[in-house]
């Protein structure tokens, strides 16, 4: 019987379990008892060959989102120093066999940020916090669902718009960057422009440029002796109330909330 797509079919999640971060060093893992539920996992660092009981085959890399059905059969070949990931664990409700498989995110930013999320901001055993963390597994299924319906672009457009991409990645400090100078440095119009990046990268180029922002902030926090006001700064935000605004849309905390987390994290290890 041919195994359902997760990307393909309607899932409802009856339970879950909880997200982590976690890793496994350089060696191999031989075939362990069927999973006892599903699991997505989204890779930070490092690469990995599975191998499943029923003769699937393929490996996994930094950004990938890997989906490991309940009852699946595997063995693991970390082939690196430190294999490190997100992993959430949950039950979908339909009984059916589904299909494990690997799947290339549309904005890894985004989904790393979402994996984060539901591992770091749940409280105690809040009924509005499970609510919470079951929805953010939910985006991350239509993550990969985006992903695995990505627009077709032809290798000029796709090229116009990655060559913007790398300019937003060098260039995302500036805070006169914005979406009407890109378009026009590639010779599209606006609104051309907006349609072709949203379908190579599944979001906004407003969007990707501000998570872009985000997520350099994020690496900035794990420093001392940076103040807010100049991690503001240096990420591309003209105000730390403006930098509090979208840090928090986007992570869930203000970063002044999100760096004591990381401390609290820093003086448990």
């Amino acid at each position: 019987m041919a195994k359902l797509d997760i990307t393909k079919n309607k899932m409802i999640i009856s339970e879950y379990f909880g997200t982590r971060k976690g890793y496994i060093p350089r060696k191999s893992v031989p075939y362990q008892k069927p999973r006892r539920c599903d699991g997505l996992i989204f890779i930070l660092e490092g690469t990995c060959r599975y191998g499943f009981d029923d003769g699937t085959k393929f490996s996994v890399k930094k950004d990938d989102i890997l989906y490991l059905a309940a009852n699946s059969v595997y063995e693991m070949d970390v082939n690196c120093d430190r294999y490190e990931f997100f992993v959430a664990d949950f039950n979908f409700s339909i009984p059916e066999l589904r299909q494990s498989a690997v799947y290339t995110p549309l904005s890894p930013v985004a989904a790393k940020q979402l994996f984060s999320r539901v591992c770091y901001s749940r409280d105690a055993d809040s009924p509005a916090s499970f609510a919470r963390d079951v929805g953010l597994v939910y985006q991350i299924v239509e993550n990969i669902t985006d992903s695995s319906e990505r627009v077709y672009l032809g290798s000029i457009s796709r090229a116009k718009i990655d060559r913007c991409a790398d300019f937003i990645h060098l260039h995302f400090a500036d805070e006169s960057l914005s979406v009407s100078s890109l378009a026009e440095s590639v010779s599209l119009s606006e609104v051309h422009f907006r349609k072709l990046f949203s379908g190579r990268f599944g979001l906004s180029p407003a969007r990707y440029i501000m998570q872009t922002r985000v997520e350099h902030a994020i690496k900035l926090m794990q420093l001392d002796g940076i103040s807010l006001e100049e991690i503001a700064e240096e990420s591309g935000f003209s105000s730390l109330p403006y930098f509090n605004k979208v840090f928090k849309a986007f992570v869930g905390y203000t970063p002044a909330a999100y760096r004591h987390q990381l401390s609290k994290r820093a003086d448990l290890t």
